[in-house]
């Protein structure tokens, strides 16, 4: 079943679920009433078998009164049966072989079975004898075909309201100008059975009408439950991944972070290989915000996200903890450290290129502390607070190269 996506069905479902007692309009818009007879093809196919399984049971059954009902055209009037009842198995049988056939040709399919059903009824009546009970009595075939035909059908009212009253004429010309009731003593029987007809097919369409509209609503009704269900379910999804994600990066934050790695150590434990974390606090940052306002924090931040996640494989996880502090966790095969040293080294150098910002350029580095469980710790705040201290010494070794850079210029001068 296709998704509606279309405004005009949600403002339709929001005014009928203020007053259900609402009449529909004949139809929705193109695309909404595409939609809605999709949503009926089960319905639509399910009473189509049915009736066609009843129809050919019900033609075969009454084959048998036709031996007391009209014994001068008994070979005729099986004839008729034969023939209803085998184009009807045949499109029965084409229905459930290629359903796509059926959804296309359903309108035409549904009044043509119809129109022969009442045909061939009509047709048995023709062929009947005076004073034979089928000659007043089979009408009331008609009925049962004119009550489903109203009931048991979607196709529209409009359609089913000419198939009835063409059903109706077609009797009336047989019962006047082949059996001529309305000159004999048979005269109040037909006007009793035109009456009984004209009636079943008003009942029928004003019930036809009605259930039409009951139907549109509930379609409109459940697809306006469906779109809240499915409000409720992102805006929950949406509040799941805000309570787990950095506003700004987008990163997973430390809530996030912590569960993924204690399902990542579960899995170094079960493999046994290890997990190797990157401690990352920026260098410069700070001046960069005094300098130049929360902005430019915003911007440094936000590149140094789109630089890590641009380093890491599928595979591996980079958060940002808070401030201009980061951690990256990475799978490693037992006792494998190539890798995480060289994505330390690589992460410096990347870290390290400038950002032009509104015409400035914005200048970080990196101090890097490396740590890998279980080598370093069996534990979560172990293993961090490893690569947390190794962070540190990164950042005393890189304050220490710079000391000594500022002393030999000054000596040089």
């Amino acid at each position: 079943m296709r998704t509606l996506s279309l405004n005009t069905g949600f403002d339709y479902s929001r005014k009928f679920a203020r007053d259900a007692s609402l009449p529909l309009p004949a139809g929705f818009p193109a695309a909404l009433e595409g939609s809605y007879q999709q949503d009926i093809v089960p319905a639509k196919f399910r009473s189509f078998s049915q009736a066609c399984m009843l129809c050919m049971l019900l033609y075969l059954s009454f084959g048998v009164l036709d031996i007391w009902a009209l014994p001068n055209s008994l070979g005729l009037a099986w004839v008729v049966r034969t023939v209803v009842v085998l184009a009807t198995l045949a499109c029965l049988l084409g229905a459930w072989r290629n359903r796509q056939w059926f959804v296309r040709n359903y309108a035409v399919l549904t009044t043509g079975l119809y129109g022969l059903w009442g045909a061939g009824i009509e047709a048995i009546i023709a062929s009947s004898a005076p004073g034979e009970a089928s000659w007043t009595h089979y009408y009331a075939g008609l009925t049962l075909v004119t009550t489903a035909l109203y009931t048991w059908t979607y196709v529209t009212p409009k359609a089913a309201g000419i198939l009835g009253a063409c059903l109706t004429i077609a009797y009336i010309a047989i019962a006047t100008g082949l059996q001529r009731l309305h000159e004999g003593p048979e005269s109040s029987a037909l006007v009793a059975i035109v009456f009984f007809l004209v009636s079943t097919n008003l009942i029928g369409l004003l019930s036809m009408l009605a259930r039409e509209n009951f139907s549109r609503q509930a379609f409109l009704l459940k697809h306006m439950l469906r779109q809240d269900l499915e409000n409720a379910g992102n805006e929950q999804r949406h509040s799941q991944h805000m309570s787990e994600h950095d506003h700004l990066t987008g990163l997973p934050n430390r809530l996030r972070f912590e569960r993924r790695v204690h399902e990542l150590f579960s899995n170094a434990r079960l493999t046994g290989n290890s997990v190797g974390l990157l401690f990352i606090d920026l260098d410069g940052f700070k001046p960069i915000n005094d300098q130049y306002g929360h902005a430019a924090g915003d911007a440094v931040l936000t590149d140094v996200a789109k630089k890590l996640m641009g380093m890491i494989r599928p595979e591996d996880l980079v958060a940002r903890l808070g401030g201009d502090e980061f951690v990256i966790a990475i799978p490693l095969a037992m006792n494998n450290t190539d890798r995480i040293h060289s994505l330390r080294l690589a992460l410096s150098i990347r870290i390290g290129q400038p950002l032009q910002w509104e015409g400035k350029t914005l200048h970080v580095t990196a101090s890097i502390g490396t740590a890998c469980y279980p080598e370093h710790g069996g534990s979560l705040s172990q293993v961090l607070a490893e690569a947390d201290h190794a962070m540190y010494l990164d950042k005393q070794r890189a304050g220490s190269r710079r000391a000594c850079g500022l002393r030999e210029t000054v000596t040089s001068e």
